[in-house]
């Protein structure tokens, strides 16, 4: 199963916005087309396609609680309506998570940290939408455009994840200075200022993506726009993601069947950050080398070599590779830049 889209189409207009994750934001200025859409979705236009595998329904400032909390497999559509940015709202949509509801929100504005930072949604469901040449085709594009930069100029690195997250970079990268985020994902604005300010100008920042969709604008406005040198690994999901893409569960058949329809999986979880937690958890628990998210350090497993392992262990586990760990580990996967940068 792929991601699932939105399609509404008339004989002068034609919409198409993808729908990957639970939450989707599109953010653009007055007369680009999203209030058209959403009343072509809403008033139910003779001569209006709306193709979209889920019902589709348009909340309003009166009804969004009822709509949410009595529909199942419905995509939701917000148009600018100040509710999203309410604490109410963001526990709704954990209230109603069980009820596989998708969301599409329409906003003008940034809809950020001090607003939705109680929602986890990823930074690559934030979306523009662009209109062709002609005026009738609508689509989206992502709304942040990122500098690729010269990674082989970076000397430091900080790391949201303080605990397992920094364990496995700091041992991974010797050659880089790692720093761990202060406060989680509140404080990488302002560590990374620090850390530019006192001289550590190339500096590499990693986030867990996946639930950063709040906090991203502060980020790049104040920091990747302004300090150059600076970047961000924009395919980074979170820590456990890295570790069910690495070779140690490479023959998991847990991981390589749910990673293979990612969305079908995935989008059971409003956060697919909470997903690879789930994912990871249970695909390792009968294993030599078991990982939860609530455990502050990583088992030996995931950062020192099998050779130095005892041999009464080594004889019972399932993933005794001789070398280097992280070799082992990340070699010809998704992260195996990473080996670029030690």
């Amino acid at each position: 199963m792929s991601s699932i889209k939105l399609e509404v189409i008339t004989d002068s207009l034609k919409y198409e916005i993808p729908l990957e994750r639970r939450i989707t934001i599109v953010r653009g200025d007055s007369g680009i087309g999203k209030t058209t859409l959403v009343d072509l979705v809403s008033q139910s236009i003779m001569g209006v396609q709306v193709a979209c595998p889920l019902d589709v329904i348009v909340a309003t400032e009166t009804t969004w609680q009822a709509v949410m909390r009595f529909n199942t497999n419905s995509l939701i559509i917000f148009d600018d309506l100040e509710l999203v940015a309410s604490a109410k709202f963001a526990s709704e949509v954990k209230n109603t998570s069980s009820n596989n509801n998708y969301y599409l929100i329409f906003s003008r504005e940034n809809i950020g940290e001090k607003e939705l930072g109680r929602l986890s949604y990823s930074m690559h469901s934030i979306y523009r939408m662009v209109v062709d040449a002609t005026g009738v085709s609508h689509t989206v594009e992502p709304f942040y455009k990122f500098s690729k930069g010269d990674s082989s100029k970076i000397q430091s690195l900080l790391v949201e994840d303080s605990k397992a997250g920094y364990e496995f970079f700091h041992k991974l990268l010797t050659r880089l200075k790692v720093h761990p985020a202060s406060n989680g994902k509140s404080s990488i604005v302002d560590d990374s200022k620090k850390l530019y300010d006192t001289g550590e100008k190339n500096l590499l920042i990693i986030v867990d993506l996946a639930a950063y969709g709040c906090h991203i604008e502060q980020l790049y406005q104040e920091v990747l726009k302004r300090r150059k040198g600076v970047l961000i690994d924009t395919v980074y999901e979170c820590f456990e993601e890295l570790l069910l893409q690495s070779n140690l569960f490479k023959d998991n058949a847990i991981v390589q069947e749910e990673l293979k329809d990612i969305y079908q999986y995935a989008n059971k979880y409003i956060s697919w950050e909470t997903y690879f937690e789930d994912l990871i958890l249970r695909a390792s628990k009968d294993t030599m080398f078991k990982y939860s998210h609530n455990n502050s350090e990583l088992r030996d497993c995931y950062i020192e070599n099998c050779d130095n392992c005892n041999e009464h262990i080594r004889a019972k586990c399932t993933f005794n590779v001789p070398g280097d760990k992280f070799n082992v580990l990340l070699k010809d996967t998704k992260y195996n830049k990473y080996l670029g940068l030690r």
